[in-house]
């Protein structure tokens, strides 16, 4: 989807081998463990991921520029039955979190899907006990919609959505209530 986002604070760039070390401590922390994670154990087992990863355009790691370490992950994931709509996932280390990482990583990669893609909504899925993945999306402007809650299996997740003309007219309206010379 596209190779390396800035902010001013992140890295967002696709998965590279060398970031292993970073994937095994995620996968000891219950809270960013998904998917295949499950089963990686080791540095080694975290680089045979990765590295089926690194061929995955929707895959990203989230790097704090300063030490250009990795303290997170944004996975995207096409919707069945909803071609221009994206499932996104995300989550920032423990160590990491409350600082607004997540909500800069997600703004900026929602950003960069509506100006520059054909993508019409972003989904997201929270558990219903989620706090923190829940204020992030509060915070990059997700409404709380029960369209696609018809598709779950279970009652536990609230499902959030963001739609291009929803960030658009949000967009307009920063740029129109900014100071001249304000850069945001």
């Amino acid at each position: 989807m596209f190779k390396a986002l800035q902010t001013e604070r992140l890295l967002i760039d696709t998965w590279k081998t060398t970031y292993a070390r970073y994937l095994q401590m995620f996968c000891k922390d219950k809270d960013m463990c998904v998917g295949d994670m499950n089963k990686a154990e080791s540095i080694e087992d975290c680089a045979v991921l990765i590295s089926k990863w690194c061929k995955d355009p929707l895959k990203y790691a989230v790097l704090y520029k300063e030490d250009s370490s990795v303290i997170g992950y944004i996975f995207l994931n096409s919707m069945v039955g909803f071609p221009n709509n994206l499932d996104i996932r995300f989550a920032i280390s423990c160590d990491r979190r409350n600082n607004g990482y997540a909500s800069e990583a997600v703004m900026a990669v929602c950003n960069k899907l509506f100006v520059k893609s054909n993508i019409d909504a972003v989904c997201a899925k929270v558990r219903y006990d989620n706090k923190i993945s829940m204020n992030v999306l509060n915070n990059c402007h997700f409404l709380a919609d029960k369209t696609f809650q018809k598709f779950s299996y279970t009652s536990r997740n609230i499902y959030y959505l963001l739609c291009r003309d929803s960030w658009m007219n949000f967009q307009k309206e920063v740029t129109e209530n900014t100071l001249p010379g304000l850069v945001l």
